[in-house]
């Protein structure tokens, strides 16, 4: 778990200090038309104390105005270090610092009003360690070929900082993976994590000055879930969906943020990309494995027609620019309807001949970690 929005009733927060907000508190509560008014740390103040942003908002009915707090749970818990994961056990911590540094920002919420806070969006994530001679940059160069549904945006300002970041968008949901400790490095203005503290910014300095005797790759994946609608969505379809109306307490789970990551992870790579990351690059190699798949009730022309066919459409989709490249040729000099006609179906055929034991490590290695879902401790990188 990372960052965390929590949308709280008006009526349940006491402001104790109407000129921490801009605009002024009073002005936002009595005015007639929908307002901001925000109340959130500077840059030098994150370095120093990581602190929420908190926005009021003034809705109509007054009853529906709102102030919504968000945060980053492990910077809360662990004083700007988001590299260590928080998990269950850190839910009392939570919920005490948070509670203390709202007050510290001139508003009073109750502890079981934050415990009870509805969830507007939150962010399951994972850190995970990179071996074998693996980087996070080489990881996302190859994922950025996968298939995603056209309804995602490949946000190309964010495959930036020379391949250290790719994000898979939509209004209500994204699924990014970047280069963790390179992202700490970079200018504010050019990372995904625009909150730098100094925690941060010390730990990152102990791994560059110790990365030639213990170098360390942490790839991060995160899904951004944004909207009450989607949250639940994708609470119901991970066995959650008896969570009505999801709260912090509801939603602060391990096993909850590991089955979405997991389902996400399944989905995109296992499930529909896997053929991307096979080890073999040879066209006549990627036959060879074909053939020892052939689809049933072929006879052997149609069988090794076919295996022809998917060796030139996975060859094609390893190629730089993947699967979109591909597909925005077909599409630009025939139809929509002829990728799905002619291709689309093949890469599901050419996908059941992979599995994540015949593919580049790395495939296994996000996999497990995810299977596992043990918790990082940043101390434990720099020793």
């Amino acid at each position: 778990m990372d960052t965390i929005v929590l949308s709280i009733p008006i009526d349940n927060i006491d402001i104790k200090n109407y000129d921490r907000f801009t605009p002024n508190a009073i002005t936002v509560l009595r005015s007639n038309k929908f307002i901001k008014g925000y109340n959130n740390p500077s840059r030098q103040e994150i370095l120093c104390d990581y602190k929420p942003k908190l926005t009021l908002c003034r809705r109509f009915p007054r009853e529906k105005s709102t102030l919504t707090v968000e945060f980053s749970a492990p910077k809360i818990v662990f004083n700007g270090d988001n590299i260590s994961e928080v998990d269950d056990s850190y839910f009392d911590e939570l919920v005490d610092k948070l509670y203390q540094k709202i007050q510290t920002m001139g508003v009073y919420i109750s502890k079981d009003y934050i415990i009870n806070a509805p969830v507007s969006a939150f962010h399951p994530s994972k850190n995970i360690l990179i071996v074998s001679g693996y980087t996070s940059r080489g990881i996302i160069a190859e994922l950025r070929k996968i298939n995603v549904p056209k309804r995602f945006d490949v946000d190309n300002k964010t495959f930036r900082n020379n391949g250290y970041s790719l994000q898979f968008r939509t209004e209500v949901n994204s699924i990014v993976f970047y280069d963790k400790i390179a992202d700490i490095g970079k200018p504010v203005k050019s990372s995904i994590d625009q909150e730098k503290t100094n925690a941060q910014l010390e730990l990152f300095d102990t791994i560059e000055n110790n990365r030639r005797q213990n170098p360390i790759e942490i790839f991060r994946m995160e899904i951004r879930l944004n909207g009450k609608q989607k949250i639940k969505e994708v609470l119901r379809k991970v066995g959650y969906g008896h969570i009505i109306n999801p709260t912090l307490k509801d939603i602060f789970k391990k096993d909850l943020c590991q089955k979405i990551l997991k389902t996400y992870w399944e989905e995109i790579i296992l499930e529909n990309n896997i053929f991307l990351f096979g080890i073999e690059e040879k066209p006549q190699k990627i036959l060879n494995d074909i053939l020892k798949h052939p689809p049933d009730g072929q006879d052997k022309i149609k069988q090794l027609k076919q295996a022809i066919f998917l060796t030139g459409i996975i060859a094609l989709c390893k190629d730089e620019e993947g699967v979109r490249g591909l597909r925005a040729i077909v599409e630009e000099s025939f139809s929509q309807r002829t990728w799905y006609r002619t291709v689309s179906d093949e890469l599901k055929k050419a996908n059941k001949a992979y599995k994540p034991t015949n593919c580049y490590g790395f495939i296994s290695q996000i996999t497990e970690a995810i299977d596992k879902f043990e918790r990082i401790d940043s101390s434990s990188l720099t020793i």
